[in-house]
């Protein structure tokens, strides 16, 4: 298998395949009616919003790859600049956590959220979200998370263990 993805390089890579596929029917609606293809646009616009406003996709990557697939320019227009962070500052973010792949990926989270935080009007739910956001990324993978849980919960049978024969 490739190296660990992010959920946002999974999607991404997966939107990839899902522009191909829709510059077929892009093609197909332009030979007929035009109201196809403000449809497609309308719901590339909305997997964007979710990307973008939800997952806290920092980089607006939507219309770079569809200019990428297509080789033409993205036609929706540009998501307010506040809801994006630049391409150079993201790399520098990346180099300064190096291999350490969690660590990019939770400050990226966060810093999402703060924006988020900033632009909502009713701040409820983000130290929830924030929470959600740490556990998400506290572990490398599922061998790293089950590990953790059992040493956990070895812990928590010597703890119970000491505390009944100290009562007996």
């Amino acid at each position: 298998m490739h190296a660990r993805l992010s959920g946002f390089e999974f999607d991404a890579e997966y939107f990839g395949k899902l522009t191909l596929a829709q510059s077929a029917v892009l093609a197909v609606c332009r030979c007929g009616q035009g109201h196809g293809v403000a449809r497609l646009i309308d719901e590339l616009q909305e997997i964007r919003r979710i990307w973008v406003v939800e997952k806290h996709e920092m980089e607006d990557s939507l219309p770079r790859i569809y200019e990428e697939v297509l080789g033409e320019s993205y036609p929706a227009p540009r998501l307010d600049d506040s809801m994006s962070v630049h391409a150079a500052d993201l790399a520098l973010l990346k180099e300064e956590c190096g291999e350490d792949a969690l660590h990019y990926e939770l400050t990226r989270a966060l810093i999402g959220i703060t924006r988020q935080s900033q632009q909502d009007q009713r701040r409820a739910g983000h130290f929830d979200l924030m929470e959600k956001t740490f556990a998400k990324h506290y572990f490398d993978d599922q061998t790293d998370a089950l590990s953790s849980a059992k040493a956990k919960a070895d812990r928590r049978a010597v703890l119970k263990n000491k505390s009944e024969g100290a009562g007996a």
